[in-house]
């Protein structure tokens, strides 16, 4: 009798196993946005030194504009690389400033001004600015707001 109770609860349980698995797998898919045509985890824009998430801008017209660094191979100089991009993700422009080397530029943000970027960035433990055009051609010289 005992042998007859434990096969009737090995197979009640078997049975709960098997629909408690098959109930799960009825879920409809969370990630089906995944499968839709034209869409892709990521667009490589290129490699950067920030540790952090790098800064993002938007203007008016859905522009995004973002920074990166740049490292020269011959001069082992490092400089900052802006590009922009439409609404599709598709480059509108890209710029390395070359005119202005940095030394070690950490927590860089990026703001969108009138017809153009602000950049601020430390670099050397002192907070720099620098103006760029709607182009992002610098517009003059980084300006240090900080000392020591």
């Amino acid at each position: 009798m005992k042998t007859k109770i434990n096969r009737g609860l090995i197979i009640i349980l078997g049975l709960l196993i098997v629909l408690l698995s098959t109930a799960c797998s009825a879920a409809p898919d969370e990630h089906i946005w995944l499968k839709s045509p034209g869409w892709s985890r990521a667009l490589f824009l290129g490699t950067t030194a920030f540790s952090d998430s790098l800064p993002l801008a938007l203007d008016e017209d859905g522009s995004v504009y973002t920074l990166m660094t740049e490292k020269d191979e011959l001069s082992g100089e490092t400089y900052f690389r802006v590009l922009a991009l439409d609404r599709a993700a598709d480059m509108l422009w890209e710029r390395t400033l070359s005119d202005h080397p940095l030394q070690q530029p950490d927590n860089p943000k990026l703001i969108t001004v009138d017809r153009g970027l602000q950049l601020f960035w430390i670099d050397g433990e002192q907070l720099y600015t620098l103006l760029l055009q709607s182009d992002g051609s610098a517009q003059g010289d980084p300006v240090l707001l900080s000392e020591d």
